[in-house]
């Protein structure tokens, strides 16, 4: 059996179940949901669609996304494991410690130029 010294997962679609709580902010903010794409730095798709990252994460909500199935059961039988995600920093620290997960190491996206 091979062994890893760390493993690093993505955050959002990975670990996570997490499109619609990504893409419910801005349909509140009035944008249609066809418009927004995932994926990308929550910075650029704010700029993009109009809105600030202080708006959207005004009314993003943690708590509706959900682990996939067996995920609590990987991570816990792994030493070490990271997350490297474009998730913003808040959010992505809520939704840790909301899991109840503890990374050895993680990294959120930085935010570029102006929110």
């Amino acid at each position: 059996m091979t062994r890893f010294a760390v493993v690093a997962f993505d955050f959002d679609g990975t670990l996570v179940d997490s499109d619609a709580a990504l893409i419910a902010p801005f349909v509140e903010l009035g944008i249609d949901r066809s418009r927004v794409r995932l994926g990308r730095l929550l910075a650029d798709e704010c700029a993009d669609l109009g809105v600030t990252v202080e708006e959207y994460l005004a009314r993003y909500d943690p708590t509706t996304s959900k682990p996939f199935p067996g995920v609590d059961e990987v991570l816990a039988g792994l030493d070490r494991w990271g997350v490297c995600s474009n998730k913003h920093p808040d959010s992505g620290t809520s939704e840790l410690e909301r899991l109840g997960w503890h990374p050895t190491a993680v990294s959120w996206a930085q935010a570029a130029g102006k929110s």
